[in-house]
């Protein structure tokens, strides 16, 4: 009997001790298979595309950039960081808001100091997502310490939207400086694409221009331009029109992937004052990878009319490469071109291919309907000859055309389904991408088919179809290009071409209708002045179509002294509008405002179109308040007065080097104007 109860005891205590345990288990432990551990948001330093560690180290007075990065924010209400930095060692030259800051819902605030930069933003929505947060650019000091060096980021207070404080991880970078011929006055080349987006993704193609600041008396040189052969193919590379004007002999080497040398020597020496195009290069992106990547360009053998040494600095060309699941070419579902009646039509057939053959699915192609209308979508005829038939949605434009398509019999093989006529907008100025989607594709047994939706981009800049640079020659071994002459010596022609930017649209009329007469009479105000107020405070009605129809490409809007047409629709954003023309040729001054008002909706003012001021004989000042200005048309300002002033917004220095290259020669400026 006393047996018995020891053995009880001794059953009760070990059943004790099991229930004691699985009390206390954490509840992550026991519910591991069920719940997730919620990513920490962290900040992370990348200096030149690199994470860790400059590999190969930068010399004294190079270029740096570096990147500060953010991943898996959440909510994120408020924030706040600095990075201190030896001003013994780095010569910070601008400090650039990244996309996550730049959204219009957060409001920050950058501060560049010496020794530190402080950046804080505010969000009511929250930050959420990935992405960059600031860069920095400059140039290593001359006399910089050789060796390693470390950046790091000081926190500040971080919190969500509901003010509770956040947990932040934060990275730092280690950095090699080694020695270097310095740069401080060498001459300041650059590399930008066109039309601005840094953004890639496989299959995609970049248009880079390279230019010269401040050319001094360059004649002749070459640049040596590197990148990651597995992830770039060279298109194309000549020299720009302008640097073509010089008469200049060039030869490019690119025998070796991923290295190109291009030498340049010109019949009369390069003097701008401001920027000189040099050459364009374009390249398809053949690999898919994550994270920045880099195409650097570096001057050698530089000299100047009279055969002397110059220096010119590194440039570099950052990009953004973001990862696309690979294509299925055996199942996929993809547009390709056919011939159009004329250059503003585009025709596309889409067509699918399937080695299971889809017997049933609902698709959809998306499209820009800002600068696309839809005119006309038919079924190939082959479709019903192959026993399958297709319902397409009634209202083709709009941005979509949707469609299901039904085949019992499951038919594999390529096959066309729809061929598509678009009108192409004569105010495109940018990359157009069609996206292809699909859902509930099933073959003829009710299982599911998985397809690969190949989107189609209609590039702005679209090279050669030969997609070979010409011409392909090899320059001489040495780096001072050969000349049995001198070149010669010109008077300084006027500002060069600037970077990131094309001419404004064309706009001689108003696209998709006539004026209609005015609401209400426009006050004039006295002849040969413009009133300095913004036209979108007076409430005026501008001409155009029905009120109801304003928030369109190409609608005029009329307001004091000009004529404003919209470019890009506004929808729940803010929009863009070019100055379109002065109504009064006896203008003596006008100002250019930063935005406009038409109807409820507002619109920056972002360009002067072709001709806008031509013939204005008696104009003498134009004072420009918008800071958004980026594109100035041909003859623009052709025919004002000869020693017009054109006055930019305030923090002149950052403008006035700005607008100098968007008002260039082909616009009428000439050198007996000023820009200040």
């Amino acid at each position: 009997m006393g047996h018995g109860k020891r053995t009880w005891k001794k059953l009760w205590s070990v059943l004790l001790t099991v229930a004691l345990c699985l009390t206390i288990l954490p509840t992550d432990f026991v519910k591991a298979d069920s719940e997730t551990v919620e990513a920490v948001p962290r900040l992370q330093i990348t200096t030149n595309g690199q994470v860790d560690q400059w590999n190969t180290g930068v010399g004294q007075g190079q270029w740096f950039y570096i990147n500060i990065e953010a991943y898996d924010l959440k909510d994120v209400g408020g924030l706040d960081f600095s990075i201190p930095y030896d001003t013994d060692i780095f010569e910070v030259s601008d400090v650039y808001v990244g996309d996550i800051l730049s959204d219009e819902k957060v409001l920050s605030d950058v501060r560049k100091e010496e020794g530190i930069i402080q950046v804080s933003a505010i969000s009511a929505d929250g930050i959420t997502g990935n992405g960059s947060l600031i860069q920095i650019s400059g140039y290593l000091k001359d006399d910089a310490a050789v060796g390693e060096h470390t950046l790091k980021i000081l926190l500040g207070e971080w919190y969500d939207t509901d003010r509770n404080t956040i947990d932040i991880q934060r990275g730092e970078s280690v950095f090699t400086v080694k020695e270097g011929t310095g740069q401080k006055d060498a001459l300041e080349f650059a590399m930008y694409t066109v039309p601005g987006k840094y953004e890639v993704k496989k299959g995609n193609r970049i248009h880079c221009v390279v230019n010269c600041q401040n050319t001094g008396k360059l004649a002749g040189g070459s640049i040596v331009f590197n990148y990651d052969a597995k992830l770039f193919k060279l298109l194309k590379i000549t020299p720009t029109s302008e640097l073509k004007e010089k008469n200049v002999v060039y030869t490019v080497n690119d025998n070796v992937p991923g290295n190109i040398k291009t030498s340049f020597l010109c019949d009369q020496a390069i003097n701008e004052d401001g920027y000189l195009n040099l050459f364009e290069l374009d390249f398809q992106v053949t690999g898919n990878y994550e994270g920045d990547v880099t195409i650097t360009g570096t001057p050698e053998g530089l000299v100047s009319e009279d055969l002397e040494e110059m220096t010119g600095k590194t440039m570099a060309l950052f990009l953004r490469q973001s990862l696309v699941e690979e294509i299925d070419e055996n199942n996929k579902m993809w547009l390709e071109p056919e011939t159009g009646e004329n250059s503003n039509e585009l025709k596309l057939a889409l067509k699918i291919t399937s080695e299971k053959g889809v017997a049933a699915g609902d698709f959809k192609l998306i499209y820009n309907s800002d600068y696309l209308i839809c005119k006309e979508v038919t079924v190939d005829d082959g479709v019903g000859k192959a026993g399958g038939y297709l319902i397409t949605n009634e209202k083709i434009d709009g941005g979509q055309v949707s469609f299901s398509y039904v085949d019992p019999k499951g038919n594999s093989g390529e096959q066309t389904l729809l061929h598509l006529t678009f009108q192409k907008s004569e105010f495109i100025y940018d990359d157009l991408e069609f996206v292809l989607s699909g859902k509930n594709v099933v073959d003829k047994d009710f299982k599911d088919v998985k397809l690969s939706y190949v989107p189609y981009t209609i590039y702005l800049y679209d090279p050669d179809a030969t997609e070979s640079p010409e011409p392909s020659q090899t320059p001489d071994s040495t780096d001072k290009p050969e000349t049995s002459r001198k070149p010669g010596t010109t008077d300084k022609p006027t500002p060069s071409r600037t970077p990131g930017s094309t001419d404004g649209p064309e706009v001689s009329q108003t696209p998709g209708g006539t004026e209609v007469p005015q609401v209400s009479q426009v006050p004039q105000p006295p002849a040969g002045q413009d009133t300095g107020s913004d036209p979108s405070l007076t409430g005026e009605q501008g001409n155009g179509s029905v009120a109801g129809d304003m928030d369109r490409i190409g609608y005029t809007y009329n307001a004091g002294s000009l004529s404003y047409m919209i470019v890009k629709k506004a929808g729940t954003k803010q929009g863009e509008v070019f100055v379109k023309k002065a109504r009064n040729k006896k203008l003596t001054s006008v100002v250019i405002p930063k935005k406009v008002k038409i109807g409820k909706k507002w619109y920056k003012v972002t360009g002067i179109a072709k001709n806008a001021f031509k013939g204005c004989k008696s104009l003498k000042k134009i004072n420009i308040k918008t800071k958004t200005l980026k594109k100035v048309g041909k003859n623009a300002i052709k025919g004002i007065y000869k020693k017009a002033k054109i006055i930019c917004p305030k923090k002149k220095k950052i403008y006035i080097k700005k607008y100098k290259k968007l008002f260039k020669k082909k616009t009428g400026f000439r050198k007996t104007m000023k820009i200040k």
